[in-house]
Parts: structure tokens; sequence; C-alpha cells
């Protein structure tokens, strides 16, 4: 069967319906090739989106603490059940500021770009990304002067205490300089990302928890 296409009294010949079978057959096989590596690819650009946003949250509030010479208090919530693989996962940031320096008094922030926020299912602001809590996931801090995070000084500088940096951050053969670790784990693909926050708040990734980052330049 040949499909013939008519314009006026001009007959032009068209594409057989085998041929055209044939083509649309091609494109099934191109998308079943192509899906996984696509898929893949979106949740790759998920975590390293998730990762980002933590670490300019971060690297944002230690600039205004020091800017606005107030203290800044930081707290995650992990999820608990990430080893689920799916389909829950969650991730929160929570953001306070101590108006009062030295006051161990904590409000809401409302600076949009150090604001609190969650991901999960329903917000699905990081499709698939939790943050760790075992299986070398988050390493817990104690907390100091009522919060239970990252507490960002005036000076941008931790005021966390000593036990909370128990993991070797250096990038060298060897124990080093200690970080306090936080990974995120897209559920979907397995992969990893690892932030690394030292003792003069600075924040550096690396592919996951076994692998340090670079030493600091």
């Amino acid at each position: 069967m040949r499909i013939v296409v008519l314009r006026g009294n001009e007959r032009r010949e068209g594409f057989t319906l085998i041929e055209l079978i044939i083509v649309i057959a091609i494109i099934g096989i191109l998308a079943a090739i192509g899906g996984p590596s696509l898929n893949r690819w979106i949740y790759k650009m998920r975590l390293s989106s998730a990762a980002s946003s933590v670490e300019r949250t971060l690297s944002s509030i230690r600039k205004i603490a020091m800017a606005e010479n107030y203290r800044y208090c930081v707290d995650f919530t992990g999820d608990g059940s990430y080893a689920d693989n799916g389909p829950n996962y969650s991730m929160t940031l929570t953001t306070q500021v101590e108006r009062v320096l030295n006051s161990n008094t904590w409000s809401a922030v409302t600076i949009p770009e150090i604001s609190s926020w969650s991901n999960n299912t329903s917000t699905e602001l990081f499709k698939g990304v939790s943050l760790e809590t075992t299986g070398g996931g988050t390493t817990a801090t104690t907390g100091v002067d009522g919060c239970s995070g990252l507490v960002y000084n005036n000076k941008g500088y931790l005021d966390n205490p000593t036990s909370d940096f128990t993991v070797d951050c250096n990038g060298l053969a060897g124990n080093g300089a200690s970080c306090i670790r936080l990974t995120l784990r897209q559920k979907y693909s397995g992969e990893q990302r690892a932030l690394w926050i030292d003792r003069g708040g600075n924040v550096r990734s690396s592919q996951g928890p076994n692998v340090e980052p670079a030493p600091p330049s």
C-alpha cells in the first residue's frame, strides 16, 4: 500500500505504510535505548541541584552572619528510612537567627535566600533526594546554645564543640582537618553527594561520604 499526497491537480508519491512502520519502530528503539540514560541524567541533576542549594545556603548564611553581626542556627532533618530506596524521601533545612548576640534566643529567618525549606514527596524541590542519617550520612551534632544544628557566629566561624567535627576532610592520606559531614542520596539511582563543613564554616563537596573533598586552596 502506498500513501498518495494530492495537492490540487498535482499528484505526488508519499511514504508506503511499511516505510512508516519502520520509521516508528526505529523511533521506539531509540527511545527505549535513550530513556534509561535520560533518567539517570535527570536523577544526577536533581542530586547536584540539591547539594548546590545546601552549599549555597550555608555560604550565604556565613556571609550574612558576618555582615549583620548576628549568629545563625542551621538545623537539618534527615530521612531516617533512606535505605528503603523509595518511594519516600525527605530533607529539611531550618534556619534561625539570634537577634541579641549570645542570648541563646532564636527566631525564624525570613530572608528568602537562607530561609527554611523542606524537600519531600509533597514539595518535590529535589525529587528523590534525601539527607541520610545513617550509613555514613549526617554527622550528628550535639548542638550548642539552644541550637541543635550548626551555629555560625558573627565572625563566620562555627561555634559547635570539637566533638561535632568527627570526620577527616583534608583530602590527604591519614587523619587531618576535621569536618561535619552531610550526605545526600538520590533514592532512584543510589548516587550520593557529601558536603563537608569545617570549623571555619567553609563548605566543600565530594561524590560521596567515602570520598574526601579536595584539600582547601
